[in-house]
């Protein structure tokens, strides 16, 4: 059975940890970047199912991967989730905008 794929993207190592450790199972495989380059680089080798992606990165920030990753025909089927603290009107509008689930 081919796992499910989960790319973490966020700055703090300690939350990419957190994360992995609340979702990794037998039946899904999840890898952790720190910055939009790498992040974008791991998107487009291994086809994650889903992207939890925060929006302050180093580099290529999280709104910027986000409709990089939507221009990419390859990636349709991915889900993207923003995995943030920021919470005003405008942090969410832009992450819908640049196609963010």
């Amino acid at each position: 059975m081919t796992p499910f794929r989960v790319l973490v993207v966020a700055d703090d190592p300690a939350i990419a940890e957190l994360v992995r450790a609340v979702l990794e199972g037998p039946n899904i495989a999840v890898t952790t970047a720190a910055e939009g380059e790498s992040a974008l680089k791991l998107a487009r080798e291994l086809r994650p199912h889903l992207v939890l992606l925060d929006v302050v990165l180093p580099g290529l920030d999280g709104i910027a991967l986000c409709r990089l990753l939507r221009a990419d025909p390859a990636a349709s089927a991915t889900q993207i989730y923003m995995l943030t603290a920021k919470s005003k009107t405008s942090d969410l509008e832009a992450a819908m905008r640049a196609g963010a689930n």
